[in-house]
């Protein structure tokens, strides 16, 4: 009862004494968008300012809701929170998430799916660690089935989403404005065929790169279960064809940067008020700055490649029949060392050569001050990166004991810890802090919005001279009002002295 009774009072279409929006184009709550253009149409052929005794003000609150009415997301928020919801969504463009019932149930989905996901990831190693001890005889394929409801979760979402803005956007309706559109429509009917060809494109690449990832899951699941006895590089091809994707993707983005060029503050002192190009300008790369780019761009990969090359080889040599011998397992995960140091450099590098830091007015900051925040934001990344390098380098290095210890020691659960602490963190956030979170906001909102329709209702229910609060404008009107009804009656008690006979006293002597 509680939930509906604030549902209600937050359901409040407008204040007292205003028209309804539907009321407004005589169309019910539950219409189409036919319905609303119908509605839009006749009231506004009713109600033009150009017909003789006509309403002007009613005129603008019919295209005014027509406008509301006909963005599906704003008639949303309207039928929620009434029209003060619209208001706050015009004036608070950063609350626009927690007023859209969209985006809140996309973030309860994201929220959910979340949790979902990071179950199974903590289910996964667990069971794992169970078989790698030798506590069961379970297959390789049934401990991978976390991964693999994982994965077709995560295509079943990438082939669902397509995208809501490919439907071309409404257009107004006024006669007057039919004329001339056929060109414009035509052009922008051919632009967004492109951008969603692209975005299909997009969808696709998504999709496959997905499918090759979850055919690299199933492939070891059966090597490691003997069903197939191939060599462990066609085992890791699909990992390889990943790789030929981000290659692909890397020289795009090198392109890229090689056309747009470093982007430098202008050196005439000009600012953003008075320079059209703005407060920042480009030059072409010389050549120390594009090997570096091409570095930075591609050190990734090139280790992920030789970490793949090092793992087939230790692999085929463990699994060959007699076992041929073996690298050195410090020696296999040689490229995962190395991405530590890369990665340092990377951090330096990118912040170093990005833009430099702006001053609130829009220019560049003084070197001084840019060099201080550039090193401040420096360390804050080396901060984050340093917590995720100690859990990570943890577990390779647990690992890398474990596989040159005859021995099962140390125990599998002991090496996965470091994931255990990362994924329960991560629990915790999508589990409960972040929805608590998001309803939270989400409630300020709705009870400053129940609090302004309340105010708005009270002041049409108020009569204006029994309002507490007044008005300065109404308390001058009033005084105004006093001092000529004073006037008014000082000249009649003088007109009316004026008409009575004069008496004066008899003075007898």
């Amino acid at each position: 009862m509680a939930s509906s009774s604030s549902a209600d009072s937050l359901n409040q279409p407008s204040a007292a004494g205003a028209m309804d929006y539907y009321t407004l184009l005589g169309v019910e709550r539950s219409c189409n968008q036919d319905e609303i253009k119908r509605g839009y149409r006749k009231m506004a052929l009713r109600y033009h300012p150009d017909k003789t005794g006509s309403d002007p003000e009613r005129f603008q609150r019919i295209v005014k809701a027509y406008e509301i009415l006909s963005d599906e997301k704003k008639r949303q928020i309207y039928d929620k929170y009434g029209e003060q919801g619209i208001h706050m969504l015009d004036q608070f463009g950063e609350m626009a998430p927690f007023l859209d019932p969209d985006m809140i149930i996309a973030i309860n989905g994201f929220f959910g799916l979340g949790t979902f996901v990071l179950v199974l990831l903590i289910i996964f190693p667990a069971l794992i660690s169970i078989r790698a001890d030798n506590r069961n005889t379970w297959s390789y394929t049934a401990l991978f089935t976390p991964l693999f409801f994982i994965d077709v979760a995560v295509i079943f979402c990438l082939n669902s989403f397509s995208g809501s803005d490919d439907e071309p956007e409404g257009t107004d309706d006024h006669e007057s404005d039919r004329e001339g559109r056929a060109g414009e429509e035509c052009r922008t009917r051919k632009a967004k065929t492109g951008v969603n060809r692209q975005k299909a494109l997009y969808r696709a690449f998504k999709v496959t790169y997905w499918l090759l990832f979850t055919l690299f899951h199933i492939l070891i699941a059966v090597r490691l279960d003997n069903y197939i006895t191939v060599s462990w590089a066609i085992i890791f091809a699909p990992w390889l064809v990943m790789e030929m994707f981000h290659f692909s993707i890397g020289v795009l983005q090198v392109r890229e940067k090689f056309i747009i060029g470093v982007l430098e503050p202008l050196s005439n002192g000009t600012t953003p008020e008075t320079d059209d190009e703005g407060a920042m300008t480009s030059r072409p790369l010389s050549i120390g700055e594009r090997i570096g780019e091409i570095l930075e761009c591609f050190w990734p990969w090139a280790l992920r490649i030789a970490q793949a090359v090092l793992l087939i080889i230790q692999f085929d040599s463990v699994s060959a029949t007699p076992p041929s011998p073996a690298m050195d397992w410090r020696t296999v995960f040689i490229p995962t060392y190395l991405c530590a140091f890369f990665m340092v450099g990377s951090i330096v590098y990118d912040t170093l050569t990005g833009p430099p830091p702006m001053m609130p007015n829009g220019t560049p900051a003084p070197t001084g001050a840019a060099s201080k925040q550039k090193a401040m934001a420096i360390a804050a990344k080396m901060v984050f990166f340093s917590v995720f390098a100690i859990l990570f380098y943890t577990f390779i290095g647990l690992l890398i004991q474990r596989l040159r210890n005859p021995d099962p020691y140390p125990s599998t659960p002991v090496i996965f810890i470091p994931f255990f602490i990362v994924l329960s963190f991560l629990f915790c956030c999508t589990c409960c802090c972040l929805p608590m979170i998001v309803r939270s906001m989400t409630s300020a909102v709705e009870e400053e919005i129940a609090q302004r329709n309340q105010s708005n209702a009270m002041g049409n229910i108020v009569p204006a001279d029994h309002r507490i609060a007044d008005t300065a404008a109404n308390s001058r009107a009033r005084n105004s009002d006093v001092t000529i009804n004073e006037g008014r009656q000082v000249r009649a008690s003088q007109a009316s002295s004026r008409n009575q006979p004069i008496t004066t006293p008899l003075i007898y002597v």
